[in-house]
Parts: C-alpha cells; structure tokens; sequence
C-alpha cells in the first residue's frame, strides 16, 4: 500500500494521518536521560503509534520500536558504531 501526503502505513496495513505533537521538554529516554531539543522535536514530528497494533514506530525512516532520543540520522550512526 503507497503512503499519501500526510499519512502513514502501519506494517499491519493500517493507513492513519500523521499529527504532530508538542515536544515534551521533560521526555526522558530508556536511561533516564533527558531528551535534547532535536531529539524531542523529531519525537514530537515522528513518532507515531497505531491504533490497530498498538506499534510504535518512526515514520520518516520505519524504525520499530521508535528510535527515543535520537534522529533517524544519529540512531543509524548509532547502530552502525555498536
């Protein structure tokens, strides 16, 4: 199923429109750490949960479960230096 302007496609096909949130300025990682302004402003544009599966994942690049406290940029370099 090809994703529209606006809406994103869950893996378990369901289709929703992507709303962006406020950045929560207290949003903390698995670790305790607060978030940095850009990792809270991409949570806040990205990250999305479905109301089917009840999956969270990011919607620019796809990552399950939502990459919390990175970009899609710094949770790749992330990976890529473990």
């Amino acid at each position: 199923m090809a994703e529209k302007a606006g809406l994103v496609v869950c893996v378990c096909g369901n289709m929703f429109e992507l709303v962006e949130s406020k950045p929560d300025p207290n949003q903390k990682d698995a670790n305790g750490k607060k978030l940095s302004k850009e990792a809270s402003l991409h949570m806040g544009k990205c990250r999305v949960r479905c109301n089917m599966c009840e999956r969270n994942f990011c919607s620019k690049c796809k990552e399950y479960p939502y990459h919390i406290g990175y970009t899609c940029e710094g949770y790749k370099f992330y990976k890529t230096s473990m």
